[in-house]
C-alpha cells in the first residue's frame, strides 16, 4: 500500500513537472492578451487576514516566521505571538463572528470579567475535514486568548484536536485552557 502511494505520488510529480513549462507559457500568453483590455487582471490579489471584534478589541491574525500572531487594538494595543503554526483562524459562529465566552474572575484575581476566544492552527487534522475558512483541512491545535480592559493573556496550547472554525464547540475548551486576566 505504501509503495503504491509512493509510485502514485512520483508519477503525479513527474506529470506536473512535465506540464509546468507548458502551463507557464499558456499563462503568460493569456496575461499578454488580457493586459490590452483589462488592467485589473494583472493586479496582485490581496489575501484577507482573519479578523473581527470581541470585548472592545479589534483583532487580526498575521503569520510571522510560520507562527500565528494576534494583533489587537482596543483598550490596549499590541501583538501576541502564539505557539500555533500557520494556517490560523478563529473559532466562529454561524454568522462568521468570532466566538467568545464571557468569564468572571474570582475576587483574588481582582474581580471583573474577561472574554475568551479560541485561535486554531497547526498542521491539518488527520481526519481531513474542511470548511469555508480552512479549505485545505481544519486545525489540529488550539490556543485560548483572554481579553479584558486589564490586558491580554494567552492560555495553554491544546494539541491533537480536530477543529474547523465553524465546528460545534464544548464550552470546556474556552474555560479549561484560558487564563484569568
Amino acid at each position: 500500500m505504501v509503495l503504491a502511494n509512493k509510485i502514485t505520488v512520483s508519477l503525479s510529480l513527474y506529470f506536473l513537472l512535465a506540464l509546468g513549462p507548458l502551463l507557464s507559457a499558456q499563462s503568460c500568453s493569456s496575461a499578454r492578451q488580457a493586459r490590452g483590455t483589462d488592467k485589473t487582471q494583472s493586479m496582485p490579489q490581496t489575501l484577507e487576514l482573519p479578523s473581527g471584534e470581541v470585548a472592545s478589541y479589534k483583532v487580526q491574525i498575521e503569520v510571522h516566521d510560520g507562527k500565528c500572531v494576534l494583533n489587537y487594538d482596543g483598550p490596549l494595543k499590541g501583538k501576541a505571538e502564539t505557539d500555533l503554526l500557520a494556517p490560523c483562524e478563529f473559532l466562529r459562529d454561524p454568522a462568521g463572528n468570532i466566538r467568545s465566552q464571557e468569564l468572571k474572575n474570582s475576587d483574588q484575581n481582582g474581580g471583573g470579567s474577561y472574554a475568551v476566544i479560541v485561535m486554531i492552527g497547526g498542521p491539518p487534522a488527520n481526519e481531513g475535514f474542511s470548511d469555508k475558512y480552512m479549505k485545505n483541512g481544519c486545525a489540529s491545535e488550539a490556543q485560548t486568548i483572554s481579553l479584558s480592559l486589564r490586558g491580554i493573556a494567552l492560555g495553554s496550547h491544546a494539541r491533537k484536536m480536530n477543529l474547523c472554525p465553524t465546528s460545534s464547540f464544548d464550552e470546556k475548551l474556552f474555560t479549561a485552557n484560558s487564563r484569568h486576566i
